[in-house]
């Protein structure tokens, strides 16, 4: 693999990772309305959460194909 694919990737990898911690910082004024007790935060919250399970295993799928 040639250094620019390598460095594509890396920067993919990165990309990836900020869109995973701009979701969970978006989603943070909704987890503290779901701890007050608003039903309709707390599905916002899960709705979010099962996206970014998504997103960490296609992250861990990109670094696992990257360190073959």
């Amino acid at each position: 693999m040639g250094p620019l694919k390598t460095k594509r990737r890396k920067k993919v990898i990165l990309e990836k990772l900020k869109e995973i911690v701009e979701e969970l910082n978006a989603v943070e004024e909704d987890a503290l309305k779901c701890e007050s007790g608003n039903a309709s935060a707390g599905r916002r919250v899960r709705k979010v959460s099962m996206n970014i399970i998504k997103e960490l295993k296609e992250l861990r799928a990109i670094i696992l194909e990257q360190s073959k």
